[in-house]
């Protein structure tokens, strides 16, 4: 179809995910003043409707019924996402704690930055920034994936905290809802390695890479899962913007070389938000395989 383009005022925060529907009519974004506006993709019309002024990041449920979102203080994001219900009147907090082997959790994530929304809206993965202070001075830190569970508010790493590595910015899958698009630091080049994980099977492997500003990709399934989306915005500054890469029938592995999707030319485009549309079916329950 035709590609169309309008100017929010406020501007849309660049280093923030869209969320969008499960059917597209809506999106909702976090702006640079960090408010919460909503979008009309049809009529292409923006509307401030949360207005604290301390949003960070935010999420949409599929079905459109909760909203997500990471407030902020002084500009910095907290280590908790409050769930709203946009029907009835209610809302819940929940306080992202790094998972031990005991069972209990620890108060070490500083921040949380991404979310997302599982397909049945049960759950909420997440990146967080994870830092310990040990005894003898020495600190580490490091960015790991979480899920957290709505109703028992249980919180599970994606990856286990002595792997190493930061890992960020997850997106789930719309037709293979196991599956868990997420981008992860190459320590010599600096570029952002994009990874596609079963989280049933555990299985993962590279499905592309980006050498964006600050090595941030925010990759993104396509609607059908047959393509992921990502921000390429090269160092020596040759032209950049959204990458699509195609992936096979199995939604998981990459067919074909990735070709430019959107340029910076054409649309300024910096994060890509897809959606699908149309109903789900066979939601499954998925348990995070380390």
């Amino acid at each position: 179809g035709d590609d169309a383009f309008f100017v929010m005022d406020p501007p849309i925060a660049p280093d923030s995910r869209p969320a969008v529907s499960r059917d597209g009519s809506i999106a909702i974004v976090v702006t640079a003043d960090f408010r919460v506006a909503i979008i009309d993709p049809i009529a292409l019309e923006g509307e401030v409707i949360l207005d604290p002024g301390e949003i960070f990041s935010v999420a949409l449920s599929p079905d459109g019924r909760y909203l997500g979102a990471v407030f902020a203080f002084e500009s910095e994001p907290l280590n908790n996402i409050t769930v709203i219900d946009l029907g009835p009147d209610w809302d819940e907090t929940y306080e992202i704690k790094a998972p031990t082997r005991t069972g209990t959790g620890t108060d070490t994530v500083e921040l949380v930055d991404t979310i997302t929304f599982t397909a049945d809206g049960q759950s909420i993965y997440c990146d967080g920034l994870n830092t310990v202070n040990f005894s003898n001075g020495d600190v580490y830190s490091n960015w790991n994936i979480y899920s957290v569970d709505l109703q028992t508010k249980g919180v599970v790493n994606v990856f286990p905290s002595s792997s190493g590595g930061n890992f960020a910015n997850p997106s789930l899958g719309r037709a293979f809802v196991d599956h868990l698009l997420y981008e992860t630091e190459d320590i010599e080049t600096g570029n952002s390695l994009i990874y596609i994980k079963d989280l049933t099977s555990g299985a993962q492997q590279i499905v592309g890479e980006s050498s964006a500003i600050e090595g941030l990709a925010y990759p993104d399934f396509f609607g059908d899962d047959s393509a992921i989306v990502y921000s390429d915005y090269p160092l020596d500054g040759s032209p950049g913007g959204l990458i699509r890469q195609g992936l096979a029938n199995d939604g998981f592995s990459p067919i074909g070389n990735p070709t430019m999707w959107f340029t910076t030319e054409l649309s300024g485009a910096v994060i890509g938000a897809i959606f699908r549309q149309g109903s789900y079916e066979g939601l499954n329950s998925v348990e995070v395989s380390t």
